[in-house]
């Protein structure tokens, strides 16, 4: 059905087969028992790698079943590669027996370089009732099987046939097949050598794609991408029980946890895994660096959609809400606003109907603006911005209040990922425009509100440079909201957010990069990097950081464009170079 959709109409295909829901449960493990392999394939980064080798305890793999288990997972698939050659790993055969006892449903893959396919490992294997063994041979030639893999294509292929014949001899139900990746080294006519000869013993051969592994080898750029398959559906373990994002990550510079630590829905629906899903199906795949152009979003990617998959949604995790409603996205304002002070914020009047008339001319700009080269273009822009200073009167919309920015769109957003882990004893700068929106949180035991003088509903007067009159350990969540850029010691300010923070306590942090003039009162000190946060929030023991909006959104912001000024789904595309505003969640 999707190849005769456009990109737009595909997207639009999967968010329907997807709904509202980010929270899901794999239905595929790939599990890395062993991370080191005596081949040196030129297509694999394997000898490259920086992180340790090593082979997966007994502990680690039965905790890891057991956990995935007891979540109630439906795993279809189980798989042995990852890193490293399967078959260097001692106890195999018994952990295939295992997943079985687990997982009796799932089917049992192995993919190995068939080199150390001994006869005495083949009965074993075969024993074991592993479903599929894949053996990646990748040339047919011996010259170019010597290059490709720095092994002996006979004792390989001798293996292979050897398998065969014993599996065949044994009844045995295990599929085996041979896997060719195309290289440099190898030539088309050789490629079709390797499917003759092994076609003709009546074995399945498979030529998967030489992919680049998160751009660590160089491939021709695809513009066009779809959501992978990966971080909705496949669960990747290294040997030591930690949790990446996708295979392509083969150094483990994107761990999404640990199962030997946490659970998997943590790790599986933790809020970056969130933030990676809502952002592919909006188009955005700019983080992390090896999604850029990764194959696996392209023909993979659409094969998998095509194939109408059913997703296994996670209904026991506290789902982050989707919905990001501006309605209840409140602004911090300097007392100079001539909105009163003591209004009480309402909801936001939603936008009104563009007229027809209206419609039409926009169209009819945009379609306009795409016929411009790139030259022509800024000088519209140019010309845009230029008019802009005469008819912008540079404020919020009337009659609206918290007006609908971009930046507290972010917030709201930011928030909401974390809004499952906010408990226990809790405190909200004031405003607590926030605390409404964690009235639900069963948790949380109590909800301060916290200005540096008294106030309505303040519960604590304190300067947060030095808060001395607040016990230390005593906050369990801290929600920081736009605070630092108001404070003028902000290493202290942070210093004693640390203090006052119990062990292993959240704080959730905001800060903004564009626009004055906005900031909590009495005075605007800061825009901040994500460098500058980082190093602020150094000490702490666990920090997630994320960038909100992008140049639209910055180039706005002096304008006071509001959330319904840019076109739908805009909002979602977040750049590292220029957001609007900067986040970091921190654990102490």
């Amino acid at each position: 059905m999707m190849n005769t959709l456009t990109v737009h109409d595909t997207f639009s295909a999967i968010k329907a087969a997807v709904g509202n829901n980010l929270s899901f449960m794999p239905t595929q493990l790939a599990i890395e028992t062993v991370r080191a392999c005596n081949a040196d394939c030129i297509m694999c980064p394997s000898s490259t790698m920086k992180r340790e080798r090593g082979i997966m305890t007994t502990e680690t793999h039965q905790t890891i079943l057991k956990k995935i288990s007891d979540w109630g997972a439906p795993i279809s698939i189980i798989s042995h590669a990852g890193l490293g050659e399967p078959l260097l790993d001692t106890r195999l055969e018994d952990r295939i027996k295992n997943e079985k006892n687990c997982f009796p449903n799932a089917k049992i893959v192995v993919y190995t370089n068939g080199s150390l396919l001994s006869r005495e490992r083949s009965f074993f294997l075969i024993e074991s009732g592993v479903d599929v063994v894949s053996v990646s041979i990748n040339a047919f030639r011996k010259d170019t099987y010597k290059a490709v893999m720095k092994l002996e294509r006979d004792t390989t292929y001798g293996n292979v046939e050897r398998f065969l014949e014993m599996k065949q001899k044994s009844g045995s139900k295990t599929t085996l097949h041979v896997s060719m990746v195309k290289t440099d080294l190898c030539s088309f006519a050789e490629v079709e050598e390797f499917k003759q000869y092994w076609g003709s013993k009546q074995i399945q051969v498979i030529t998967p794609p030489w992919i680049s592994w998160g751009n660590h080898l160089k491939h021709s750029i695809i513009k066009e991408q779809l959501p992978c398959f990966y971080i909705w559906k496949v669960m990747m373990i290294d040997h030591d029980g930690t949790v990446k994002m996708c295979c392509e990550d083969y150094d483990s510079q994107y761990p999404m946890g640990n199962l030997m630590k946490q659970t998997p829905s943590e790790i599986f629906n933790a809020p970056r895994m969130l933030q990676q899903r809502e952002n592919q199906l909006n188009g955005n795949f700019l983080w992390p660096e090896i999604c850029k152009n990764c194959i696996e979003t392209h023909e993979s990617a659409k094969a998998f959609w095509q194939s109408n998959p059913e997703l296994a949604w996670d209904g026991n995790y506290h789902r982050s809400e989707q919905g990001m409603n501006t309605e209840k996205v409140f602004h911090y304002k300097t007392n100079t606003h001539k909105t009163p002070t003591n209004k009480t914020p309402q909801e936001t009047v939603p936008p009104g109907r563009e007229s027809s008339q209206m419609k039409e001319l926009l169209n009819n700009f945009i379609i306009a603006l795409e016929s411009l080269t790139q030259e022509q273009y800024k000088s519209v822009m140019g010309h845009m911005l230029a008019k802009g200073l005469e008819i912008n009167n540079f404020d919020y919309p009337q009659n609206i209040w918290p007006p609908p920015t971009p930046a507290r769109f972010y917030i709201n957003k930011f928030l909401h990922l974390y809004k499952n882990k906010v408990k226990g004893r809790c405190v909200e700068f004031s405003p607590p425009v926030y605390k409404e929106m964690f009235r639900d949180c069963n948790d949380i035991t109590s909800y301060d509100v916290w200005n540096v003088t008294a106030g309505d509903g303040v519960t604590i007067i304190s300067d947060l440079q030095c808060a001395s009159n607040v016990p230390s350990n005593y906050f369990d969540t801290i929600i920081l909201v736009h605070v630092l850029s108001a404070i003028c010691d902000v290493w202290k300010a942070v210093n004693e957010v640390k203090r006052i923070l119990k062990p292993n306590g959240l704080v959730l942090c905001t800060v903004p990069s564009v626009l004055q003039g906005y900031a909590p009162h009495p005075k605007d000190y800061w825009r901040f990097t994500k460098d500058s946060l980082c190093d602020l929030f150094a000490d702490f023991s666990q920090c997630e950081m994320y960038s909100f909006g992008n140049a639209a959104t910055v180039a706005g912001s002096p304008f006071y464009l509001m959330t319904h000024h840019y076109p739908e789904g805009f909002l979602s595309k977040n750049s590292e170079n220029c957001p609007s505003i900067i986040t970091a969640a921190a654990w102490k």
